[in-house]
């Protein structure tokens, strides 16, 4: 039996506000080409009333869209057969170091699947992932100004003498002059010279004259983005553990990890680049370093001390992975202190219950090391404490919102009742009940709230499919994961929004309608 595309939750008080308007439509008496007149006459409060409550609405879906992605991100990188192996007291992969000789009977382990791709038959299927963050020079962007263009770092600001010492990317050191009309720009935002500090990564357009030259304009940055790098020892094994494929035209990194590249200049040595296998998130994230729209195969990066060649793009869409660059696990340890050292295990089960049964049996009766064990799926779900967090954020923002809106609808419709007492006398000596002057103006009410909040529906869904950065983690602490993902506008989140409308509607016109309502007629008519 296929579950229904939106809560009950949200679906029974839809259902019942619902029903309630369609109660009103029934049994109210006073045409509804009188509501309408009289919100055509008072255009302007009412477009004003009702675009408070697009804008209520659409931030809400926007938010909502947010933290659905976030969840969706984390939900769809676990497999319920997966099991996590960790240190003991570790609650994420970023805070785990397990020891080679802890670990070298694990995979031998009951429990454990063997590979049944070519290149992986018989062998084990767990991966041993080291996993660290770096910290990457987001590059100036290019500036306007014509003439021959130089990038580098800056060796020493002169501040004195208008002038600074720029190291190229041969490590060269060269004295330029900042030119009368010339322009510095640091992190986007126009300055002075003395804004660029050492180490700061500069993009420079500038004349060339003796002894120094003259820049024009200078775009400087020191800005900084977290990658996050997964070593990993075996490929093939990783990508069966993770039902993790490239896309056409890549291939996995080789046995080396690492290639020679070629060089025009033959009295410098060669250099080599660590090949790395990256998601397809992260590559359009550094495309635009390169004037790309994303990385693509055989690009090649810079990253800390060395450079970087992309062999191949991982179809990683609504996972973590997604954001991750994953690279030779022996380098990634060489390169960032963990040379004898994993993070995780991932082992692959052949169904959830044997993947439960496996992490008990760990956790339990492995002797060589304490670990911590979980499915992958309760992993993930542990790093939802950010979105938790931000949810919690959004209700009480929604709830604050909420009540403007519910005060603005309560104040226009108080200001339509005030000018309009003659026209509920005549209603009542024509001889419409109270509760049918109730029913019309709450029907005026929802009226301008439901226009207003679909609007808001309307352009929140807009949204759905943005690109966003954000972090997912348990919320107790450390970095956590940064990743890239879509925003997601789901059936839920627009009930939501629509339900809201009606309250907010309902509310703020419930206190005006029951004092139309209590208005008598020859005193409504002097």
């Amino acid at each position: 039996m296929s579950t229904l595309p939106i809560s009950p939750v949200v679906l029974a008080p839809l259902v019942l506000f619902l029903l309630l308007l369609g109660s009103l439509l029934v049994v109210g008496k006073v045409p509804l080409s009188y509501n309408l007149r009289n919100l055509v006459v008072r255009w302007r409060m009412s477009l004003l009333t009702g675009l408070a409550f697009t804008l209520v609405i659409g931030l809400l879906i926007v938010m909502m869209a947010f933290v659905n992605g976030m969840g969706k991100l984390t939900e769809g990188s676990g497999h319920s057969d997966n099991v996590v192996v960790l240190a003991e007291g570790a609650n994420d992969e970023s805070f785990s170091s397990l020891n080679f000789t802890e670990i070298g009977d694990i995979e031998r382990q009951k429990g454990v699947m063997a590979g049944e791709l070519p290149g992986n038959e018989g062998k084990p299927l767990a991966s041993k992932e080291v996993y660290v963050i770096a910290n990457m020079p987001i590059p100036p962007k290019e500036g306007h100004a014509s003439g021959p263009q130089m990038r580098g770092k800056v060796r020493k600001v002169l501040i004195d003498q208008n002038a600074f010492i720029l190291l190229d990317t041969a490590s060269n050191e060269r004295r330029f002059q900042l030119a009368e009309s010339g322009k510095v720009f640091a992190n986007s935002i126009e300055g002075k010279l003395e804004n660029l500090k050492p180490g700061d990564d500069i993009w420079m357009a500038y004349e060339d004259r003796r002894p120094d030259g003259w820049a024009l304009e200078i775009q400087g940055s020191n800005r900084r983005r977290f990658i996050q790098i997964r070593g990993i020892e075996e490929p093939l094994i990783s990508a069966e553990v993770h039902r993790l494929d490239l896309f056409p035209g890549g291939q996995w990194f080789s046995a080396a990890g690492v290639e020679e590249l070629p060089t025009t200049d033959k009295d410098k040595n060669s250099e080599t680049a660590i090949q790395t296998v990256i998601g397809d998130g992260i590559a359009r994230e550094l495309g635009p370093d390169l004037k790309k729209e994303r990385l693509e195969v055989g690009d090649i990066f810079e990253l800390g001390p060395r450079k970087w060649k992309v062999v191949g793009i991982l179809q990683s869409a609504g996972t973590t992975f997604n954001s991750e660059v994953w690279a030779k696990r022996g380098y990634i340890g060489e390169l960032y202190g963990k040379p004898n050292t994993i993070s995780s295990m991932v082992i692959r089960t052949a169904s959830a219950a044997d993947a439960e049964l496996l992490a008990e049996d760990l956790k339990e009766n492995y002797k060589k090391a304490n670990l911590q064990t979980q499915t992958e799926t309760q992993y993930y779900s542990k790093l939802q404490g950010i979105s938790a967090q931000l949810q919690v954020a959004i209700i009480f923002l929604t709830v604050f919102m909420a009540v403007g809106g519910v005060f603005g609808l309560m104040n226009t419709m108080f200001a339509a009742i005030s000018q309009r007492i003659k026209d509920i006398g005549v209603l009542r000596i024509l001889g419409y009940a109270r509760w049918q002057i109730l029913s019309s103006f709450l029907l005026e009410s929802l009226g301008i709230a439901l226009i207003g909040g679909l609007v808001g529906c309307a352009l929140g869904m807009l949204s759905h499919g943005w690109s966003a950065t954000s972090i997912v983690g348990s919320g107790q602490g450390g970095f956590g994961k940064t990743v890239i993902f879509r925003l997601v506008v789901d059936a839920n989140t627009l009930g939501i929004g629509i339900l809201l409308t009606m309250f907010m509607g309902f509310t703020g016109g419930l206190l005006p309608s029951l004092s139309a309502m209590r208005l008598r007629p020859l005193e409504s008519l002097r």
